[in-house]
């Protein structure tokens, strides 16, 4: 699993690659990011 903070207009080129949004857009510093998540499915759970 890998959660990343992206900035707000990157949002569709992360979600084409399977992120998913889990955060409600803020502001850092002036420019509005959100947090995303990418599980990797082919993970293996014991």
């Amino acid at each position: 699993m890998e959660n990343t903070e992206i900035r707000a207009y990157l949002q569709t080129s992360y979600t084409s690659v399977e992120f998913e949004t889990i955060s409600d857009e803020y502001l850092e510093n002036s420019i509005p990011h959100i947090d995303m998540i990418l599980e990797n499915k082919h993970e293996q759970h014991f």
